[in-house]
């Protein structure tokens, strides 16, 4: 699309409804379940609004990073919720970070979940599938994290503009 500056929306609508196309119906039951349990704690923490923009623009952006990265060698697909759980895990990771203030050992603790879930997804990856979705869902958990901590997160913004300012 890039080289041929061909953007038909029949394509770019695969960047927003992606999350919502399963493999098979333990993918969709995974991804619903972390989707639901994360979600619910982000959302209750971040508010709607800002909960929406995690969940669902954030996916977005890592698929076109997952894009620019496998276009050339045309690796395979992008499909499934977990781009959009990593995200929320981003969020959530964050989250936990932020409550953790200055104690250094609950901020690495802080960043179990997302370590278990990479192991979790890499073993799965080498034993089940070859693709590389992990690309997508690591870059959604590092964009939520940083998206968290820049402007989303509780409080975010103004501690980002605090440190614009001076």
């Amino acid at each position: 699309m890039i080289d041929g500056h061909h953007y038909l929306p029949r394509f770019l609508m695969r960047y927003v409804t992606f999350s919502f196309v399963a493999g098979n119906l333990m993918h969709a039951l995974f991804g619903a379940v972390l989707i639901a349990a994360l979600g619910k704690a982000v959302a209750e923490a971040f508010g709607n609004l800002r909960f929406l923009v995690l969940a669902l623009a954030v996916p977005v952006v890592a698929a076109f990073v997952f894009g620019l990265v496998t276009a050339q060698d045309q690796l395979g697909w992008l499909f499934g919720a977990m781009p959009m759980a990593f995200a929320l895990v981003g969020g959530f990771t964050w989250l936990k970070v932020h409550e953790a203030g200055a104690d250094r050992a609950r901020r690495l603790r802080a960043f179990g979940l997302i370590a278990m879930l990479l192991l979790a997804r890499l073993a799965f990856g080498l034993l089940a599938e070859g693709g590389p979705a992990w690309l997508a869902e690591f870059a959604a958990f590092a964009l939520a994290y940083g998206a968290s901590a820049l402007v989303l997160g509780p409080g975010s913004w103004q501690r980002t503009r605090a440190r614009l300012r001076g």
